[in-house]
């Protein structure tokens, strides 16, 4: 089989730290959010249920779909470019394999780019891009689990994260748990492996939550002034 003997370098990604402080919550929700809608404007209100939700599925996301490992058989679910320096797109459907993962959680791996997999390639591809964008044929029941949270998640979202609220209005309670069946849940809780996956999900929301790892900078700053 032929390969480049040139080593791949992974693009420059922001520091940890500046990734976290980026899935914080705006400074606009410390005000409202979400202990009072009414005095949040709309537009920032349905803003904060959003990064919340993106929040709590990049800290909880890895509790479902575990980390990638050394040897770890991949496949493309849909096109995307590589985190390489010089990023090349990745054909829906390309196998590879896991070479190695870094102190980020990025993964170097080595795809098959034609269809008698002799001709491989080296790429990039940093962590939460790999949630996205790449399934693991090993790992089936995960993607399951994952699928299924996703979509619990969109059901929340397409109510404004108006959980309370809804209880209130028969219409609004309706259209959420008809959202909520198409997830599949049910399906996904007569599986052992799938319900414990779930629960791990439901677990790390409300931690996350009480670690204030979501939270807007300034209400961790007036909060700290307090004390």
């Amino acid at each position: 089989s032929s390969s480049s003997s040139i080593a791949v370098q992974k693009a420059v990604r922001p520091l940890p730290k500046d990734i976290l402080e980026a899935y914080r919550l705006d400074n606009d929700c410390a005000g409202c959010y979400p202990d009072n809608r009414a005095a949040c404007a709309e537009d920032i209100w349905d803003r904060c249920c959003s990064q919340e939700i993106a929040c709590h599925e990049y800290h909880c996301l890895e509790e479902v779909l575990g980390k990638l490992q050394a040897n770890t058989k991949v496949r493309v679910r849909e096109e995307f470019m590589s985190d390489d320096e010089e990023p090349v797109a990745i054909a829906k459907g390309t196998a590879g394999k896991v070479v190695r993962v870094d102190g980020q959680g990025d993964a170097l791996i080595k795809f098959t780019v034609d269809e008698v997999g002799e001709e491989v390639a080296k790429h990039w591809v940093f962590r939460e891009k790999g949630w996205k964008f790449l399934e693991l044929p090993e790992r089936m029941v995960r993607h399951q689990a994952a699928k299924m949270v996703k979509c619990l998640d969109k059901c929340v979202l397409d109510q404004s994260c108006n959980m309370l609220e809804i209880q209130k209005f028969p219409k609004k309670l309706k259209k959420y748990e008809a959202c909520m069946k198409k997830c599949k849940m049910e399906q996904c809780r007569s599986n052992e492996e799938c319900a414990e996956l779930f629960q791990a999900y439901a677990s790390c929301k409300p931690r996350i939550h009480q670690s204030g790892e979501c939270s807007p900078r300034s209400k961790l700053t007036s909060g700290t002034a307090e004390l």
